[in-house]
């Protein structure tokens, strides 16, 4: 089991491919992305599950994800899809969107919100 983070997050939830027998542990959590989901975790009082954070390059791939995806990056940048428990993603991107007006990736899916940490602007509907 990995090592728990802080009382909301363990570093297993940032492996690429949990579950499978192609797991593989995030080589480096950024330490950014981990503020940002936690600063969302304690305003909305829910669980975050993230459904997809660090990718091997393969399985970026396999999952049709860009060849530069902030995925695929285990420092500055380091992103996740999340969903909160009882929340619309666009609750989720609008909260993000007001905390952070200036930084991060936030993209807006159907089903869960991308958020990742890099320093510029970047918004999109997926």
């Amino acid at each position: 089991m990995g090592k728990q983070l802080n009382k909301w997050f363990n570093e297993d939830e940032f492996a690429c491919c949990r579950g499978t027998s192609d797991e593989v542990a995030a080589p480096y959590i950024d330490k950014d992305l981990v503020e940002i989901l936690t600063a969302v975790r304690e305003f909305f009082g829910v669980p975050v599950t993230i459904t997809n954070s660090y990718r091997t390059p393969e399985h970026n791939k396999a999952v049709g994800g860009v060849e530069h995806s902030h995925h695929l990056y285990t420092g500055n940048g380091a992103a996740a899809d999340i969903q909160v428990k009882g929340t619309r993603p666009e609750e989720v991107h609008d909260f993000l969107d007001a905390t952070y007006p200036d930084t991060l990736g936030i993209g807006l899916y159907k089903v869960f919100t991308h958020v990742d940490a890099r320093n510029r602007k970047a918004r999109w509907n997926g």
